[in-house]
């Protein structure tokens, strides 16, 4: 209940799961209590809306509730989402309240004044809500103007307005203040520096690809989630509610960053830059190579890195990738090895290099061996992992379980090493396991050819529809790296075939050996039902306001004649 008092720093989406953000103005501790006692409203509805109230304030609290108001979804991110609603019936609340101050007796607007200052000065003296002291004492302050200010407002015959304005005026500088301080604590950021980056991406892309094929493009450290749609690129990573949950499971097991309904650019390695069609990454460092990436070219803020290696939508592979367990108890590392072996038949693995402990402070230095691709893994988050590479350095803050590409080095030296510092995450102090992995550029070639032996060629991508060509050497599973949905419908050369899951995530369609011509349709699931549910929802509500203005229209009509009917009994008694 804290969260209603001024300069509380608000909740951001990295720092806190439990807390709310329900600021909406000091004055309404005043008028919750005002609102109870304004007898202009009836006792039913003050009692149902206090109800509601209490119910919207204890399901802040308790889990089983809060997962109802999310929809039957765990919350993520920013706790809490639905605190609107609350706010929003707080304020109608306190307007109805205000509305009729001047009808009140003054006892109850002292009452419920010396109520909110009480609760403050109780919460003050406890510490509860263990805010900074200027949060208390900043809200007393207010406390104590706007009562005055109520007061004036009430007693005031002549200068209504007046009171009126100074009381707005007071309102609006508090929200004011609040927010600022709310922003300023929480960082702030232009928004010259989004669309700057993203004018220099549709640049970069405008002038080194001329291609007309579907590829996918990444950003390394993103600002925000779903930057990459902002841009205009297609991507990997997303952040959404309807993401799958066998999606974000594939991106977790092969060590990428993923959560809930998310995942990150951090964990993607060489093999799955390829195989995901990776083709572009741009970065705010600058540096000849970046993940086994060459620069291509520089527009103000953004680097270009192109993969000369990325695969395409859809691929050859064997049927035997059918076989791949995304949920083997296996490492990061495992689980690639295994999709590789599987989908080319070439015997292929990383190489466990090291395992480390890492403690806070140090600086842990990793040898980086030319011609091979070293990769570390870090088997619990962190507060922070900031990570040296002769190619760049960065620093990802709270989600660090994941795989990071080191990058490659091509002769030994003093730049052929890594440098790895964390810090710690509040009340922890055990050692990090972390574990160093490589492969060798040559032992990974042979495994790309054989992947990149058949592709679909000329794919076209148009919303709901794909589209594209593929010569197929030898009969074995089509993998489409689009996530596997029910809503997808493909046809090769025109007739409707059956697609499988791949890896729980991927779609995979069986092909013979010869050319083929691929086409995939999808609607959602559920698309004619849902419609069918709302028109049939719109004719009801069409309906429902049909019959209330007819009742209303009868009402209005009997009331007439009852009052034409008394004036002509007037009239004749008088007449």
């Amino acid at each position: 209940m804290t969260g209603h008092f001024a300069l509380v720093e608000p909740i951001n989406i990295y720092d806190d799961q439990s807390g709310v953000n329900i600021y909406c103005g000091v004055i309404v501790l005043i008028l919750v209590v005002l609102y109870l006692l304004d007898q202009e409203l009836r006792l039913s509805e003050r009692v149902a809306k206090l109800l509601l109230l209490g119910l919207l304030a204890l399901s802040m609290n308790f889990n089983m509730l809060n997962y109802i108001w999310h929809g039957f979804h765990v919350q993520n991110g920013l706790p809490n989402r639905f605190a609107f609603l609350y706010i929003a019936l707080l304020l109608t609340m306190g307007f109805d309240a205000i509305r009729h101050i001047r009808k009140m007796k003054a006892w109850k607007i002292m009452l419920s004044w010396l109520a909110a200052i009480l609760f403050t000065a109780y919460c003050m003296v406890t510490q509860e809500g263990e805010r900074e002291w200027y949060v208390y004492m900043v809200t007393l302050l207010l406390l104590v103007l706007y009562g005055i200010l109520l007061l004036w407002y009430h007693e005031s015959e002549r200068r209504t307005h007046l009171a009126k304005c100074v009381l707005t005026s007071v309102l609006a500088a508090e929200m004011a203040v609040t927010g600022i301080y709310g922003i300023c604590m929480n960082g702030t950021v232009g928004r010259s520096t989004y669309v700057d980056e993203q004018i220099a991406y549709k640049k970069l892309v405008g002038e080194y690809d001329q291609t007309d094929d579907f590829y996918r493009s990444e950003i390394d450290s993103q600002r925000m989630r779903n930057e990459n749609m902002f841009m205009g690129a297609n991507g990997v990573v997303l952040f959404s509610s309807t993401m799958p949950e066998a999606t974000v499971n594939l991106c977790r097991s092969i060590g990428m960053e993923a959560r809930t309904n998310k995942d990150g650019y951090n964990g993607m390695t060489k093999l799955f830059n390829d195989v995901f069609g990776v083709r572009y990454l741009v970065s705010r460092k600058g540096s000849d190579t970046l993940y086994q990436m060459t620069q291509e070219g520089y527009e103000e803020p953004l680097y270009l890195y192109k993969n000369n290696q990325a695969l395409s939508l859809g691929f050859m592979v064997s049927s035997e990738i059918r076989n791949w367990n995304i949920y083997s108890n296996q490492t990061a590392m495992e689980i690639q090895a295994q999709f590789a072996q599987l989908a080319t038949g070439v015997p292929f693995a990383y190489t466990l290099r090291e395992a480390y402990s890492l403690e806070e402070g140090p600086t842990y230095i990793i040898r980086l061996h030319p011609g091979e691709q070293t990769y570390i893994e870090f088997t619990e988050n962190v507060k922070s992992v900031t990570i040296k590479t002769p190619q760049s350095e960065k620093t990802v803050n709270n989600y660090t379980k994941n795989l990071f590409n080191l990058g490659t080095v091509t002769e030994e030296g003093e730049n052929s090493k890594a440098n790895i510092t964390i810090t710690y995450k509040d009340n922890q102090s055990s050692p990090v396991p972390v574990r160093v992995y490589t492969c060798s550029d040559e032992e990974y070639q042979e495994v790309y050819q054989k992947l990149a032996a058949n592709q679909m060629e000329h794919v076209v991508e148009e919303g709901n529809h794909v589209s594209g060509e593929i010569q197929v050497d030898q009969a074995g599973t089509l993998l489409l790296t689009i996530p596997y949905d029910e809503g997808w419908t493909v046809k090769v050369d025109g007739e409707n075939v059956s697609t499988y899951r791949v890896g729980d995530a991927l779609t995979g369609v069986d092909l013979t050996e010869g050319s083929h011509q691929i086409e995939m349709n999808f609607t959602p699931s559920g698309l004619d039902v849902g419609s069918l549910i709302s028109i049939v929802c719109i004719a009801l509500f069409l309906f429902s306001a049909m019959l209330e203005q007819y009742s209303q229209k009868k009402k209005e009509q009997k009331k007439q004649e009852e009052t034409e009917g008394e004036t002509e009994n007037e009239a004749y008694i008088f007449g």
